[in-house]
């Protein structure tokens, strides 16, 4: 199997209130984290770790492992896509994207959706939601809805390149900015689900850094 990997890590962290890709956990910067998992993969090839033009100017050296190819992402989230997307190589037979702010998925994970890509074509992890969720409009609650129907949706989100392909043409086409690739792709064909983890945190906040440096520290403590 030959799989590409592209680890979307261009967004400015307005809500982390600072550069949380470079953010240091343990003398580690959190993307270094990130691609640690991807990089002890032998069928992962290729890795296109797309960071903003600062970052890029900034920390760009560093990545020296030659699977990871640096490019300078876009404003949102799937311009770094697209940017990205020039990259992949063609005999790729899988592509993933994954959250840069995700550092703690886990190698199994990985695997896992990896093998279930070559079976249905596009993947993706979710995990289930704990709180009870509302419907509102002009600070009115219009009904409840029914959890057992909703998921929370993770990444790394797959693809075989066929399906890829197919995604970035969408892309070309859009008029809009989601959030979320895989919604692209799956009003055309359907995209199976697996079940993600609780610790595959994207970190958005402050407090969620706080927090991944309780579970890095605990990872440490299994693997040591």
């Amino acid at each position: 199997m030959r799989t590409n990997a592209i680890i979307l890590a261009a967004g400015k962290s307005l809500r982390a209130k600072t550069n949380k890709q470079f953010f240091k956990i343990k003398n580690k910067y959190l993307i270094e984290i990130t691609l640690e998992k991807f990089l002890r993969i032998s069928s992962i090839k290729k890795i296109i770790l797309a960071l903003s033009k600062e970052n890029l100017k900034k920390y760009g050296d560093i990545f020296k492992d030659k699977r990871i190819t640096v490019v300078e992402g876009g404003a949102t989230r799937i311009a770094s896509l697209m940017k990205s997307s020039f990259f992949i190589e063609k005999d790729a037979d899988v592509v993933m994207v994954h959250d840069g702010a995700r550092p703690f998925v886990s190698e199994k994970l990985i695997k896992k959706i990896e093998k279930e890509t070559l079976k249905y074509g596009a993947v993706v992890p979710v995990i289930d939601l704990k709180d009870t969720v509302k419907e509102i409009k002009n600070n009115l609650v219009l009904k409840t809805l029914n959890r057992d129907n909703l998921k929370f949706v993770q990444t790394p989100q797959s693809y075989t390149l066929k399906i890829f392909e197919k995604l970035i043409s969408r892309i070309k086409n859009l008029d809009s900015n989601p959030s979320d690739d895989a919604q692209l792709i799956e009003k055309i064909i359907p995209v199976h689900i697996v079940e993600g983890e609780e610790t595959n945190i994207k970190i958005t906040t402050p407090l969620d850094l706080k927090i991944a440096e309780v579970i890095y520290e605990e990872t440490e403590k299994k693997n040591n």
